[in-house]
């Protein structure tokens, strides 16, 4: 867990995304022809157990952080609706 000077959780939320964002990489680069439902089993995996861990101790509360965190999942979400998937 990281703390900021002011004991909010951001810093440790960005981190998350930052690690969600380096795994949604590594899925594109390595993975480049999976069907749908192997991708959702891989990025489940990979990407959503990184933006779920202990999540219950940090939960985001504001809207900012909220927002940053489903932004990982809608781009992902977007990629794959442009190629039709």
């Amino acid at each position: 867990m990281i703390f900021d000077e002011n004991l909010t959780f951001r810093d440790h939320i960005l981190c998350k995304i930052n690690m969600a964002y380096k795994k949604v990489g590594l899925i594109k680069r390595n993975f480049k022809y999976l069907s749908i439902s192997s991708f959702v089993l891989v990025y489940k995996k990979l990407v959503r157990s990184q933006l779920d861990y202990c999540n219950s101790v940090w939960t985001p509360y504001s809207k900012s952080d909220i927002e940053a965190l489903e932004k990982v999942q809608k781009r992902q979400l977007n990629y794959y609706q442009k190629l039709g998937i």
